[in-house]
């Protein structure tokens, strides 16, 4: 999925990151991430100048009490991942089929898993 980076502010208001995903609702709270732009929201500074930054809406209650549903998460995919830190996942079962995306606390990864 390719995101363009956020909008500079102006003088009629301040920088804006797209959110991004369509909630399909699940218990496991995972959304497809098909890149459609759903709504904007103003970013945070320590976005500001990340190229390809976004946002998503939380869907679901699978990671309360850290995220509530409708909560607003922040991401910058320039970031390395590293063990303990909260990542949305992109999970897609071929190659025609749209990404599911997960927000998710990262464990460990190997080659067929991602924990």
């Amino acid at each position: 999925m390719k995101v363009h980076a956020a909008q500079r502010g102006t003088a009629r208001g301040p920088a804006l990151i797209p959110v991004y995903g369509h909630a399909l609702g699940g218990k496991d709270g995972g959304f497809i991430l098909s890149g459609n732009q759903v709504s904007e929201v103003p970013v945070p500074p320590n976005l500001a100048n990340v190229p390809d930054a976004y946002a998503l809406y939380v869907v679901g209650e699978s990671m309360e009490p850290r995220y509530f549903a409708g909560e607003i998460v922040f991401v910058n995919p320039r970031l390395p991942v590293c063990r303990g830190a909260f990542v949305v996942a992109q999970i897609s079962k071929g190659d025609e089929e749209q990404p599911h995306a997960y927000v998710k606390w990262f464990v460990s990864q190997d080659a067929r898993r991602l924990r």
